[in-house]
């Protein structure tokens, strides 16, 4: 009996609400990225939303009823990337199994071993309070990111991880989460850093709408920024 044909692999991007509403040129920068991870071609996922706006604001089988969509539609590929932490950790409580849904800085970190030659850059690389790398994980995309970009992360020059934006939060009171943000923005220009960088759009986001003098760079924007792909 003959073997069946090969089958290419199929694969996907996941494009959060959030980076298509702010950072819509950061997707084609995942992607080069991607593509130089040994994942070209590609595919948009049909799916927008994780769920997670709902189930922050209290609408728990709203977001089951996303969860239950985006999993559907993710039987028809081999893997699924996302670049935000809060939706990927989001779609992981969701789903009955992990699946072919992927963290894609988990496959620019595994395999990307391209070095910058610009001038250093000192940046502040944000962590997302609702991460889903260990501590270690990060302390390794920290010292990746470092390397790869030629960039100087600063340790964090504050106490609570949360940059307030904390999905709804931020909307439904949003002069708390503006002065959380201020408080922030001030204590990282004090720090020495030019660029706010992370691969979480909905903080990136928040922290772009304070910024004043800050560059604030979605993390793939900002490794291609710098010779990265």
């Amino acid at each position: 009996m003959s073997a069946p044909p090969h089958r290419p692999s199929r694969t996907a991007l996941f494009v959060p609400c959030s980076t298509a509403g702010s950072f819509p040129g950061d997707v084609d920068a995942q992607r080069r990225l991607l593509s130089l991870a040994g994942h070209p071609g590609v595919e948009t996922f049909p799916v927008f939303c994780c769920g997670q706006p709902a189930a922050t604001a209290g609408d728990a089988e709203g977001a089951r009823a996303m969860g239950r969509v985006w999993a559907e539609r993710a039987k028809e590929f081999d893997a699924v990337f996302v670049a935000s932490a809060t939706c990927c950790g989001q779609l992981r409580r969701l789903l009955e199994a992990e699946g072919p849904l992927r963290y894609a800085p988990d496959a620019w970190i595994e395999t990307i071993r391209a070095r910058c030659t610009l001038p250093r850059v000192s940046i502040y690389l944000h962590r997302p309070c609702h991460d889903i790398w260990d501590d270690a994980r990060f302390e390794a995309y920290r010292r990746w990111v470092a390397d790869t970009a030629g960039a100087v992360p600063i340790d964090r020059p504050y106490n609570d991880p949360c940059c307030g934006f904390g999905g709804v939060f931020s909307t439904l009171f949003d002069e708390t989460a503006g002065a959380m943000v201020g408080h922030r923005l001030k204590a990282i220009e004090k720090a020495g850093a030019s660029v706010v960088v992370s691969a979480e759009p909905g903080c990136l986001g928040h922290f772009a709408a304070h910024a004043s003098t800050l560059r604030v760079v979605p993390l793939a924007t900002f490794l291609v920024s710098r010779g990265i792909a």
